[in-house]
């Protein structure tokens, strides 16, 4: 899936059928490179092939643009047993922002280990 929200925002992410998913934002995303990998977990995993296949159907039914707004772009490649397709939409879609926001979580853990690193907020540390 590549999300493209502007000129200057875009993001990728790609998930092959072990459960990796790869991440590109940025300069990458705008290269289309991915520059990190992780895997999603098995909750994740199953709620992904839910979605995608069950609830949401991305293989049977037609998706509609809302062209709202007219800068966000999704193109989407899905591949599986039912075979493949290419979507493109312009603007929000309650069929695909379910699925993105799950690959958005997920991607985030990519900072955790920074983020884990910082100092934690407590009162100790803001008394001189």
């Amino acid at each position: 899936m590549e999300v493209r929200n502007g000129d200057d925002s875009i993001a990728i992410y790609n998930v092959d059928t072990d459960g990796v998913l790869e991440f590109a934002g940025g300069k990458s995303a705008i290269l289309g490179r991915t520059d990190w990998a992780g895997d999603l977990t098995d909750a994740e995993l199953d709620e992904l092939h839910r979605l995608v296949l069950d609830e949401l159907d991305w293989f049977g039914r037609d998706f509609t643009s809302t062209d709202e707004p007219s800068d966000l772009k999704y193109t989407i490649r899905v591949r599986g047993k039912p075979g493949h397709r290419k979507i493109v939409i312009t603007g929000r879609n309650n069929r695909i922002e379910p699925v993105q926001q799950l690959l958005a979580t997920a991607a985030g853990r990519r900072n955790k280990a920074v983020l884990d690193s910082l100092p934690q907020p407590s009162v100790e540390n803001l008394r001189p």
